[in-house]
């Protein structure tokens, strides 16, 4: 993965998109029924998904990539001479559970699905009841933007359920020995935005990290915003201050990360996988907007890893 910072978006993007994103296999509000919290269902839900289109390939000289542009633009595949590192949609995992996803316009669990911006309290859907998690992209259909035998460009256009309208830019390239992510977000009228990936490291695998910062995780599985020591195994946490890159090794492949991203989520208590997850800012940060971007039409959020 790779840490230099992002150039600007290289690519046109209308002052006005339409809303576009509700539909079938899209998520969205659904208006007939509410949930038990009073608030309505999203209809991307943590049941299996199936691309209905072949994924598509990228490579270089040690590796191959899927891409699967119907699932949330995510990546399904990766393999370094001949070995599989990620875990994949194997034993009908759900839509959180499997691959590399992209996570905006919020990452990590969102507090009851509730965003204060501008003194304005809005309710989403909650996708991960009680609360809202990994935004509302990983399960939507991403256009081809454009597409060479090295790299893959997806658009995806934010809309309904989230209260505000843009555009969301995933490059993925690959290079020797190097696969390269670019996410980027553009919009006429200023909204928080976070941005991050999901990632599923396949087991068996051994990881090391190191932090400076943890934040203590609540009873409701969100940060309280209290420091504390950082752990390096059985965590769902999120961490700040790496004090080295993160490491993963998969067989006799090793793996190391690097992102701008200020913040990075650890989880290590599945089966299947290990999650170590870039974002743009700090886990429940879009509920208070003092943690998180806000992009503009002349001010883009990008995130790379």
């Amino acid at each position: 993965m790779h840490d230099d910072c992002a150039d600007a978006l290289r690519y046109s993007v209308p002052d006005e998109v339409p809303d576009t994103t509700a539909g079938e296999n899209r998520g969205g509000v659904d208006q007939r029924a509410e949930s038990p919290h009073g608030v309505p269902p999203y209809r991307g839900t943590r049941s299996p998904i199936v691309s209905a289109v072949a994924g598509l390939s990228i490579s270089s000289a040690a590796a191959t990539a899927i891409i699967e542009p119907d699932v949330g633009g995510r990546v399904s595949s990766l393999r370094v001479n001949g070995t599989e590192v990620i875990a994949g949609p194997d034993d009908g995992r759900g839509e959180f559970d499997w691959g590399i996803y992209p996570m905006a316009p919020f990452a990590g669990r969102l507090r009851d699905g509730r965003i204060r911006y501008k003194g304005t309290v809005r309710q989403l859907p909650l996708n991960a009841a009680p609360h809202a998690m990994h935004g509302f992209v990983h399960s939507n259909e991403w256009r081809i933007h454009d597409k060479t035998e090295s790299s893959i460009t997806l658009r995806c256009e934010l809309g309904d359920p989230w209260p505000w309208r843009g555009n969301l830019f995933h490059i993925i390239s690959m290079h020797d020995w190097k696969i390269r992510m670019e996410l980027s977000f553009t919009a006429k009228h200023e909204q928080p935005m976070m941005l991050g990936w999901h990632p599923w490291f396949a087991r068996p695998c051994s990881f090391t990290t190191e932090f400076g910062t943890m934040y203590e995780r609540g009873d409701d599985g969100i940060p309280t915003g209290r420091l504390v020591r950082p752990r390096t195994n059985d965590v769902d946490d999120c961490f700040a201050d790496p004090l080295d890159d993160p490491t993963v090794t998969v067989g006799d492949t090793r793996m190391k990360l690097f992102s701008n991203c200020s913040h990075w989520v650890v989880y290590d208590r599945a089966g299947h996988g290990v999650c170590i997850e870039p974002q743009s800012g700090r886990t429940c940060a879009t509920a208070r907007t003092r943690w998180c971007r806000t992009a503009s039409a002349t001010t883009r959020s990008t995130a790379t890893a």
